[in-house]
């Protein structure tokens, strides 16, 4: 999360960026309350040479369980059902992630990959955070992880950080 937090942070210093959000929400806030191992360990507890599953294409189970996804395709418009299901439709893709999981999936990705102001408009936190949540808690009882996505740097911030 330290990484994830110095590119918000470099990203939340950009005038560009200062236009895009309102919010004052730190970079810190985004990571607090995630105890997130580090990969060294992961190899550790899983051993070295292991295989782990991820999750599958989540905007593709969120339409399929009824997130209404319109507009051309790749546009940011497309992405608006599946970014707002965090926080508009949080069972559905707590219902997805689980599925996933059952599955055999050893890590989901979390549902942020549309959470970005081209897509949502300045207030992603709320919908990040909402993603981070229903992650983690889809994951239960179970061993599987809860990673983080990063979305498109073209969508996202300024390319030239």
């Amino acid at each position: 999360c330290t990484n994830l937090s110095s590119l918000l942070h470099s990203a939340s210093s950009s005038s560009h960026h200062k236009k895009m959000s309102n919010s004052p929400t730190s970079s810190a806030d985004l990571c607090r309350g995630i105890n997130a191992p580090s990969p060294p360990s992961l190899i550790a507890e899983r051993g070295a040479g292991s295989t782990l599953i991820l999750d599958g294409g989540m905007g593709h189970e969120l339409r399929r369980r009824g997130v209404t996804i319109k507009g051309p395709v790749g546009s940011q418009e497309r992405f608006l059902g599946v970014a707002l299901a965090n926080t508009e439709q949080p069972s559905v893709v707590r219902a997805a992630h689980s599925a996933f999981i059952e599955a055999g999936a050893g890590a989901i990705i979390t549902n942020n990959y549309a959470c970005v102001p081209a897509t949502i408009g300045s207030e992603v936190v709320p919908h990040i955070t909402a993603a981070g949540k229903v992650a983690r808690e889809s994951v239960g009882s179970s061993k599987a992880l809860v990673l983080g996505s990063l979305p498109p740097l073209k969508a996202t911030y300024r390319p030239d950080l």
